[in-house]
């Protein structure tokens, strides 16, 4: 078995060929299409034996493999899990420089397995060239379902064609039918299971998952085809009463199911269209692409790096007027496509991305910042990692923080550069909590607690090992409601106006204006020297 971060990923699947060549290689179709677009050629192909399986072999792919230039041998397997050992073989060698063979519209693959039955809804045989359901009997038929006895008793039927009076057969699902030459052609189901990149999805239970949610009052589940004819799935929700997220729908699903049912987009509808005869409308459901246009418009492209990555993205997705901040896997994304994504990444940027980065990236916003840095890396241009500095030594300066120092010397009592900030505070106030609420921050930040004085001719950063903060309250609360306003903004210029001293400190201020008892504006006030909107806004959330 080949690990799936090198099966996965096209680069590393040629590396892992290259060392270790392949006489034998098994995989599914939709696998082996996205390699082989992600420029894996003929290295990604074995030298004897390509053994498709899962999913039909089309004609398309047949092509890309032609293409590349193999030199082997392709079996198309055909192997329901409720009947092992079944082999239905595609009877043509494929070998570099040969003549491509007729393109058809559908596979055509031989039997090998006597015990295969094609017959109508009645178990009649059908006769060649007319579709029918493929039974399959003989050895290697299972039991039937573990603890699903209704499912065992649809699927698992008495073989009325052999000789064992208790031998049972598997109804596959399968449409199919014989052709002349006596190669069979594989038509479609029958029902509504589909396979999605090789696994066997049944529509009704991602639709008895999403039916379980709270929100949904409805739910239906299609596998439609893109532009490429690659099918994924597309799931339409009604919720009760408000609109159904389709966000928290998502994270939803995959606690519930493996991530190939997780549908690639959930759309949310007001109602289920349906048709005269009181079938669901599958015609008036709006395509994925109308319901994400129909959507507020996401950010486009801000910088080269992210119109190169959405070009790539529009590409792969099929898919136009991305925005940046749009996750990759709500979009149609899977891990094939990002095969894709990656190769293209490396052979535009020049350099090394695995296809984990999509998984760690999935926005054009992320994943430009994360090339951007790989591009830095390769140039030699990242800068020393950030290492905590030893405090018992004098600290210098940041050149901020000596410009701001500097205009302090010169201008002193110059309260241009106070940073005031104030917010209102609604609802029963515990102030002895506040003020221990403050201290705690302060005594968590250094900078808080940082003053600035000289020594031997330079500036230096001085770190109080405690600083406690007082909160004084100004109470106009007694006066009329039409002046309260006026006066707390005539108390908040004033301490907004009020000078530091930056040697002396605190370069920290804060205190509380009472307008009512449950209505109260909280100010803190601080030199920019010690602090800006980042901080600030860590304050504010602490």
């Amino acid at each position: 078995m080949i690990a799936q971060d090198v099966a996965s990923d096209s680069q590393r699947m040629r590396e892992y060929c290259s060392r270790y060549p392949v006489d034998v290689l098994k995989i599914v179709p939709s696998h082996l299409t996205a390699l082989l677009d992600a420029g894996g050629g003929k290295d990604v192909l074995p030298r004897r034996y390509l053994v498709t399986g899962g999913e039909a072999l089309t004609p398309a792919l047949m092509e890309k493999i032609i293409a590349a230039g193999a030199g082997c041998e392709i079996v198309n397997h055909y192997g329901p899990t409720e009947r092992r050992l079944v082999r239905l073989r595609c009877g043509s060698r494929i070998t570099t420089g040969r003549a491509r063979p007729r393109s058809r519209s559908r596979s055509a693959v031989r039997s090998r397995i006597p015990a295969s039955m094609f017959s109508d809804a009645n178990l009649e045989p059908v006769p060649i060239g007319v579709a029918g359901e493929l039974y399959i009997g003989g050895a290697g038929v299972a039991s039937g379902y573990l603890d699903q006895p209704a499912l065992t008793a649809e699927r698992f039927l008495s073989d009325p064609f052999g000789d064992d009076p208790d031998a049972r057969m598997y109804r596959t699902g399968d449409l199919v039918r014989y052709r002349l030459d006596g190669n069979v052609e594989f038509l479609g189901r029958s029902d509504d299971q589909v396979k999605i990149r090789g696994y066997r999805v049944e529509l009704g239970e991602v639709e008895a998952v999403l039916a379980r949610h709270d929100s949904v009052k409805n739910a239906i589940v299609l596998a439609r085809a893109d532009e490429g004819g690659d099918k994924r799935l597309v799931a339409y929700v009604v919720g009760h009463g408000a609109a159904c997220d389709p966000g928290a729908l998502r994270t939803y699903l995959k606690s519930q199911l493996p991530d190939y049912m997780v549908p690639a987009a959930i759309i949310a509808i007001p109602r289920i269209p349906l048709n005269a005869n009181g079938k669901v409308d599958r015609q008036a459901l709006p395509v994925p692409e109308e319901a994400v246009s129909a959507k507020e418009e996401n950010a486009g492209p801000r910088t080269p790096t992210e119109e190169v990555i959405a070009a790539i993205w529009q590409e792969v997705l099929r898919r136009h007027g991305l925005g940046v901040e749009e996750d990759f896997f709500e979009i149609g994304g899977h891990s094939l496509l990002a095969t894709q994504i990656a190769s293209r990444l490396r052979e535009q940027f020049r350099i090394p991305i695995a296809v984990r980065m999509i998984f760690e990236a999935p926005t054009i916003a992320a994943m430009a910042r994360r090339v951007d840095q790989a591009r830095r890396e390769e140039q030699g241009m990242v800068p020393p990692p950030v290492t905590p500095v030893p405090r018992d030594r004098p600290l210098p300066l940041s050149f901020a923080q000596e410009r701001l120092w500097v205009l302090d010397t010169v201008d002193r009592g110059n309260s241009a550069y106070n940073v005031s900030r104030t917010l209102r505070m609604k609802g029963q106030l515990n102030v002895e909590a506040l003020e221990r609420t403050l201290n705690e921050i302060v005594r968590r930040h250094e900078s808080q607690r940082t003053t600035f004085t000289m020594l031997d001719g330079h500036p230096v950063q001085v770190i109080a090992p405690v600083l406690t903060l007082s909160l004084p309250i100004h109470d106009v609360s007694e006066m009329d409601e039409a002046k309260r306003e006026e006066e707390a903004l005539r108390i908040v210029s004033g301490e907004a106006a009020r000078p530091f001293d930056l040697e002396h400190g605190p370069l920290v201020r804060a205190q509380l204006v009472r307008l009512s008892g449950e209505h109260h504006v909280l100010q803190l006030t601080m030199h920019h020297i010690v602090s800006d909107a980042w901080s600030a806004g860590i304050f504010f959330r602490e």
